[in-house]
This record gives structure tokens, C-alpha cells and sequence, in this order.
């Protein structure tokens, strides 16, 4: 995981774990993250999710904050209803709701070749959602449109079944997206072949230094929150981010910072909030069946809710029930 995925979806989790009166689900997505490793006999078989990064990935967030006393955290594909509903909301979509989407087109471009899941990733995203009837979803920009068919699913289901499935509201990241330190054109992903264009969650300071240091900006001296210095734009956003300072505030607070000097504080304020992450994150990979345990008891949690949500669909639906 990466300083994009923390502050643009984790972060947030982690302070709605505060809500009273809440039920919270987090998985862990090791279906989703199948979608393009199979495509071609000729990928490489370090491209497939293995067994060792999904609970990689599990003790990311539980060093990140992730709280398994107050949330359900499971692997995705330990709860069978993500896929059977998946199948049901595909066979609800129209091929030009998912050709239509931003994140398709866009991949498709870049692939010499594309898998049918990537065009119905969507679907099985919509489902992680609709089995846990939330009243919240938190989401990053770049997944907005994906919930907007999200909601169309659920007034399809509701029209087809006579069901009143909850339409969730979206609850906004705080935060800018977080982009390339090499290229602020593009989003931080762990894709690009650059591991200077991102910040790892278990970087050491001294990385984390290298990397800043190296960060791209221009030539201009001056502190500016400008957009139109989309690199310069981009550090400060992660700076007040991390330092949660409003970014209005920014350029008053950095009046008397240089570029340099800049990237310094920007490097130990990073430091101050990623390192205690990675080291949290070391221990719990010395307790494998600790995070095992933690997970079997979210899957437990995460499959009698699906299951009831599922079986209500089915029924709608008029499919012959399991139970008879």
C-alpha cells in the first residue's frame, strides 16, 4: 500500500470507526485484484496476488488503524455472496452502462490486451456495496462513477423485486487526490514502474527523504498554492494532509520556505506519520495467526450479514430458495 490509498480511502475509514451506533465492513479485495493477472498464459506469475500479499495487505490496515474490535475486516473472497451477486448484477447491466466508464477506457487504452472482469469490475465493486446495506460509502474521486452505477443497480433491484434496498450516500475524502511525485499528470499507483513515483507505507525515513528530495517541481522558488503548478500543487496538498493543516492556510504557513526547505518538512512530517505505520505493520507479520484469527472472526461477521442481504435479493427476484 501506498501514501494514496492511506489518504485517500484508509484515513477516512479509520476515523469512521469513531461513529456511535455503526456497523463497519472492510475487505480486503483479493478478487478485484485478479482482474488483469490472468489475461494472457504469458504473464508473469509474480503479477498473481499471492496468498503472503493478501495478508500483507490485511496488516497494512490494521497498522494503518483499521480496528478489528470496531470494524469487520475479511478477505473478499472468504464471503461467496460477493461473487454470486456480482453474476445477478451483471446480468441487470447493460453493456453500455460499464463501456461507458472512465476507468474502463482508460485502462483499455494502456493493455494490449483486456479481460472481461475489467469490464465487469464495476459489478462486483456494486455488490461489495449493496450486501452490507451501508447508509455511508466512503470513496475517492476516482471511484465516484462506479458508485453512481452503483445506485442505478439498486433502483434496478428494487424495481424488478418490489425491495426497498438502501441507496448509500457517498462520504468525500478530505483530501486532494494524491499524484505522482514523478509526473502530477497521473495518480500514485503502485503500476507505475517507478517506485520513486510513490510513497510506500513501509518506507524507512530515509526513503522517504530520497524520495521528496527527488520529488518533481519547477524551477520558481516561491511556495504557492497554485494549481496551475500541479507538481508544487500536489506536495502541498500531501503536506497539509498529513500535517492536517486547511490548505487555505498553507501559503501563510510556509511563507518563510524555500523549495528545499519545503521538502524537508514535508519529508519528516511524512516520516512522523508513515514510519510508526510500517513499524506496526513489521509486527503484525511476526503474528501470522493473529491476522489470521483476526480475519476468519471479520469473515464470521461479514458473511451472516451478506448472506441475509442476499438471500432478500434472491427471494425479490423469485429464485428458488436454498433452504426448502
Amino acid at each position: 500500500m501506498h501514501l494514496g490509498n492511506y489518504l485517500g480511502a484508509v484515513k477516512n475509514w479509520v476515523n469512521m470507526q469513531e461513529y456511535p451506533d455503526t456497523e463497519r465492513y472492510y475487505c480486503v479485495v483479493d478478487l478485484h485484484s485478479l482482474t488483469t493477472n490472468y489475461v494472457s498464459d504469458k504473464d508473469s506469475k509474480d503479477q498473481i496476488e499471492s496468498q503472503e500479499q493478501t495478508l500483507k495487505t490485511a496488516a497494512n490496515l490494521i497498522a494503518c488503524g483499521v480496528d478489528p474490535k470496531k470494524s469487520n475486516l475479511f478477505i473478499q473472497s472468504h464471503v461467496p455472496a460477493h461473487s454470486e451477486l456480482s453474476w445477478i448484477l451483471m446480468c441487470m447491466t447493460p453493456m453500455s452502462w460499464l463501456n461507458s466508464m472512465i476507468q474502463y477506457k482508460e485502462k483499455r487504452k494502456k493493455e494490449d490486451s483486456t479481460s472481461v472482469a475489467l469490464l465487469n469490475y464495476p459489478c462486483l465493486m456494486a455488490a461489495d456495496i449493496i450486501l452490507y446495506q451501508p447508509s455511508m460509502v466512503p470513496v475517492g474521486d476516482d471511484q465516484r462513477q462506479h458508485l453512481e452505477l452503483t445506485k442505478l443497480l439498486i433502483q434496478r433491484i428494487n424495481a424488478l423485486s418490489g425491495l426497498e434496498l438502501r441507496v448509500p450516500d457517498v462520504i468525500k475524502s478530505e483530501h486532494q487526490r494524491v499524484m505522482s511525485l514523478k509526473n502530477a499528470s497521473n495518480k500514485m499507483s503502485k503500476s507505475d514502474r517507478s517506485i520513486r513515483s510513490r510513497i510506500s507505507l513501509i518506507d524507512d525515513p530515509e526513503m522517504i527523504k530520497e524520495k521528496i528530495r527527488r520529488a518533481k517541481t519547477d524551477s520558481l522558488g516561491s511556495i504557492t498554492y497554485d494549481p496551475n503548478r500541479k507538481e508544487l500543487y500536489n506536495l502541498l496538498n500531501i503536506y497539509a494532509s498529513v500535517k492536517d493543516i486547511p490548505a487555505s492556510n498553507l501559503e501563510d504557513y510556509l511563507a518563510d520556505d524555500n523549495m528545499f526547505s519545503f521538502k524537508m518538512k514535508l519529508a519528516d512530517g511524512l516520516i512522523d506519520k508513515i514510519c510508526p505505520i510500517g513499524e506496526r505493520y513489521q509486527a503484525l507479520l511476526q503474528e501470522e495467526d493473529r491476522l489470521l484469527e483476526i480475519l476468519e472472526q471479520g469473515a464470521k461477521g461479514a458473511n451472516l450479514k451478506a448472506d441475509k442481504t442476499l438471500a432478500t435479493i434472491r427471494k425479490g427476484l423469485k429464485m428458488l430458495p436454498r433452504d426448502m
